[in-house]
């Protein structure tokens, strides 16, 4: 996406969120996954970068190794999501 990117680190399960445009808005990169449970959860992570040149990490996320997960970045301004990317779906 223009203006910023998500990736996720299968090693070390990293997930990153950079901000790379001069626009004043922000990034954000969200995770999903299914958590194993009785209940099947999906469950979400997010992390946001703010400024230009700003780059974000959360880990480590400790996924069971081969888990699905899907990710999705937003442009972000005033704590709300505007224009996000379709999901894409990668490998723990």
């Amino acid at each position: 996406m223009a203006g910023g990117q998500a990736t996720f680190q299968h090693y070390g399960e990293i997930l990153t969120a950079s901000d790379t445009r001069k626009d004043g808005r922000c990034v954000t990169a969200t995770i999903k996954w299914v958590h194993g449970d009785i209940n099947n959860r999906i469950l979400y992570k997010s992390v946001t970068a703010c400024g230009y040149g700003t780059v974000k990490h959360i880990r480590p996320l400790n996924f069971d190794e081969g888990q699905w997960v899907a990710i999705q970045v937003c442009y972000t301004g005033g704590g709300k999501a505007d224009k996000c990317s379709k999901w894409q779906d990668a490998v723990a």
